[in-house]
C-alpha cells in the first residue's frame, strides 16, 4: 500500500513539475507589458472617437486564404476622412512568423485598401490603425479563415 501511495506522489508531482515548465516555457504574447498606459489610451482616444464621430467601416469581402482586397472606409462627422496614415497589422494568434503590415493607399475620398497576404488557416488578429492630424486610434478584431 505504501509503494502505491508513494507512486501516486512521484506521478503527482512530476506532473506538476511538467504543468510549471509548460506554464513558464510558453508565452502567448497576448499580455500588455503597459497595460496601464494601453488602457488610458485607449478611452482617451475612444473620447476622442466619441467627439469626432469617427465611424469605420470595413468593405468588401471576408477573407480567406491567399490574396485578398481589404478596403475600409473612415468618416469623422459624417464627411468622410482623408489624407489620413492608415495601416492594417496581420498576425497569426500561433505565430508571429507571418505577422505583416500593410499601408492602406487612400483611392476616393476616405476609402483606404490594400492588397493583404493571408498565408495559411486559422485564428488571426487585424490592427487597423489610424493616424490623423486630429486623432491617433486603432480598432482590433479576430478572424478565422478556413
Amino acid at each position: 500500500m505504501k509503494a502505491l501511495i508513494y507512486g501516486l506522489y512521484g506521478v503527482f508531482f512530476f506532473l506538476m513539475g511538467t504543468t510549471f515548465y509548460v506554464a513558464a516555457d510558453v508565452y502567448d504574447g497576448l499580455v500588455d507589458t503597459n497595460y496601464y498606459e494601453s488602457a488610458r489610451d485607449y478611452f482617451e482616444s475612444s473620447r476622442m472617437e466619441e467627439a469626432l464621430g469617427l465611424e469605420v467601416a470595413v468593405e468588401g469581402e471576408r477573407l480567406k486564404r491567399g490574396r485578398n482586397g481589404f478596403s475600409v472606409r473612415i468618416s469623422a462627422g459624417g464627411r468622410p476622412l482623408s489624407g489620413a496614415d492608415v495601416r492594417l497589422f496581420v498576425g497569426n494568434i500561433s505565430t508571429t512568423g507571418y505577422d505583416r503590415t500593410y499601408p492602406l493607399v487612400e483611392g476616393a475620398a476616405g476609402v483606404y485598401s490594400a492588397d493583404v497576404e493571408i498565408p495559411v488557416s486559422g485564428r488571426w488578429l487585424l490592427n487597423l490603425g489610424i493616424e490623423d492630424r486630429r486623432i491617433r486610434t486603432g480598432k482590433k478584431w479576430f478572424i478565422t479563415v478556413d
